[in-house]
């Protein structure tokens, strides 16, 4: 197929991109800048890449366009495509239609942790050698990537509450046909779209109810508003975190520049001690989130926990940068009140010692709120 992304570099059009090439489409995109991280992983994959907006990007050729959510209903590549009568399709639509139907997916949903913890399933099913698909709103560390194409049948999907796009203002999520539904917390965000807490609260609502009979709710424990709405799942529902009644129950055992050293017990059978490359509590709450997930797609118990000692990261999740005249500095995508604090405990548990300057920018609307 001939198909064309109009706003090919955000972290989600991008990584569907990267897929639709290499299912052997013919991928062409535009946006109005083509910076990192996105920008260089399409060029490195040879789609064609058009800058701006340009009604002329849109032939009569083209089977597909896929339209963005950053894309408004007066943009001029949307416009000329409706025009002509070529076929328009969100990126989650084009994604549940053309890489979904027929194989397992593990849709990762929640306010906080969902790149992190899509990045870590993926990472631990490959490692066991089931051969993942996955797409994530970020590039995993050392990758250069944030999408796989596998053969087995698991796919590991980032699962955005976010709207689709300007003709279908559904969260993206709803196009992802769940086996598994992996839910790490709800709290009010989105304020752009979501007028008031229940709203949102509501789309989580209606993910959890897409658990089919034989599926799986795999939901964190420690938060009060996923054990809520844990009773509206069809499926079985697994629990994780710090309680004591998680059936994978986690705790920190030690902290150091390096890694975090946890434990993990499931169902009261103590599995065994690692050290992963991760800092926080909310991380130890995604490994083992990861880790339950992994083991209900047949990844056998030992060689996962022993993956995540080997999980190399995700982009912009507190990576280090460098050090200069004794100053580290590092990086993160910390955007909401709760992510910020939980990043800032994380960077003062690592580095206990150390002075910590932060500095943040406001950049969405639930950041500002209170500004």
């Amino acid at each position: 197929m001939k198909i064309h992304l109009v706003g090919v570099c955000g972290a989600g059009m991008g990584s569907l991109a990267g897929l639709l090439k290499e299912a052997g489409n013919d991928v062409s995109g535009c946006d109005r800048a083509f910076d990192p991280p996105v920008g260089p992983m399409l060029k490195e994959l040879g789609i064609e890449l058009c800058p701006g907006f340009d009604p002329a990007h849109i032939t009569p050729e083209l089977d597909l366009a896929v339209i963005g959510n950053v894309c408004r209903s007066s943009n001029p590549e949307a416009a000329r495509a409706e025009e002509l009568g070529v076929a328009m399709k969100s990126f989650p639509q084009t994604l549940g239609e053309m890489f979904l139907e027929g194989r397992k997916p593990i849709v990762v949903a929640g306010t906080h942790g969902k790149t992190t913890t899509t990045a870590l399933v993926g990472h631990l099913l490959h490692v066991c050698g089931l051969d993942p698909s996955y797409l994530l709103g970020g590039i995993v560390g050392g990758s250069g990537r944030s999408f796989r194409l596998g053969g087995g049948p698991h796919f590991v999907v980032e699962g955005d509450e976010y709207d689709s796009a300007f003709f279908d203002k559904r969260p993206k999520f709803v196009h992802y046909r769940p086996w598994i539904v992996l839910l790490t917390s709800v709290e009010y965000d989105h304020a752009d779209i979501y007028p008031d807490r229940e709203s949102y609260v509501e789309a989580f609502r209606l993910l959890v109810g897409m658990v089919p009979e034989g599926g799986y709710l795999v939901a964190c424990r420690d938060d009060t508003r996923v054990v809520e709405l844990s009773a509206g799942c069809r499926g079985k529902v697994l629990w994780y975190g710090f309680d004591g009644d998680a059936n994978m129950r986690v705790e920190t055992l030690a902290v150091d520049e390096t890694a975090t050293t946890a434990g993990f017990v499931l169902d009261g059978k103590p599995l065994g001690q690692v050290r992963i490359p991760l800092f926080g509590q909310h991380n130890c709450q995604n490994a083992a989130g990861a880790l339950c997930a992994a083991i209900l797609s047949g990844a056998e118990v030992g060689r996962a926990l022993s993956a995540l000692s080997n999980f190399a990261g995700v982009a912009r999740r507190m990576n280090v940068l460098g050090e200069a005249r004794g100053v580290i500095v590092v990086d993160d995508f910390a955007h909401h009140p709760t992510e910020v604090r939980k990043t800032l405990e994380a960077a003062k548990a690592r580095w206990p010692v150390r002075r910590i300057v932060a500095v943040f920018e406001p950049r969405t609307n639930t950041s500002r709120r209170a500004v």
